[in-house]
């Protein structure tokens, strides 16, 4: 899986975990807090990578290693949750990186349910993102979908021009794709594979 311009180094996670429980004076347990669903970033292809799974005690923290897949900036979609639950939740501009930079990604939840994000350079800079809180957050309504598809649309055909039978064929697909059963619904993940897919693009032929 390759997280948005980044390539998984699949064996080397670590996740750590602390149960937030004890023994009051009176010997009763206290509650436990855990991580109520998934959380990861999409891979350039619109793969799904999970970081830190539902159930763990928090605080938890986790950390991944990657390797940049091309040069300059990316944007990491961050997601919450799992199936067709999976939604967005945040989209994380980070720093430039070098191709085949090795990067690594730590995602921590404390126990207020705050999200804190850090892209760790090979260099050991590090690049930190403001805390997101994790919720339920609202779906975009049908309408502003239905806009956003069309605006890809739209960018993929004035970019046409520019590219190859093979890249024609799959940005025509994954339209197709993105629509689904022909009445106005959207595939989010084929969505934002052709984002992705357009903006590398776009970045390309300039």
């Amino acid at each position: 899986a390759r997280p948005e311009h980044l390539n998984q180094c699949p064996d080397e996670s670590v996740v750590t975990g602390a149960a937030l429980y004890g023994i009051s004076p009176t010997k009763e347990r206290l509650l436990i807090d855990v991580l109520s669903q998934d959380l990861g970033i999409l891979a350039a292809d619109g793969t799904p990578v999970t970081l830190l799974e539902k159930g763990l005690h928090l605080p938890v923290r986790a950390e991944r290693h990657f390797y940049s897949v091309g040069n300059g900036p990316f944007t990491m979609s961050v997601f919450q949750g799992e199936g067709s639950s999976r939604r967005i939740i945040a989209s994380v501009q980070a720093p430039e990186a070098r191709k085949d930079e090795e990067i690594t990604l730590s995602f921590s939840v404390d126990s207020d349910g705050l999200l804190r994000i850090d892209i760790i350079r090979s260099d050991g800079r590090i690049s930190s993102i403001a805390p997101l809180e994790l919720g339920e957050g609202v779906p975009p309504s049908p309408t502003e979908t239905t806009e956003e598809a069309k605006g890809l649309e739209r960018r993929f055909a004035r970019l046409s021009v520019s590219l190859s039978p093979a890249q024609q064929a799959r940005g025509a697909a994954l339209l197709r794709t993105m629509k689904t059963l022909g009445d106005g619904d959207y595939s989010s993940e084929a969505f934002d594979s052709l984002e992705r897919m357009i903006s590398e693009m776009e970045r390309v032929v300039r």
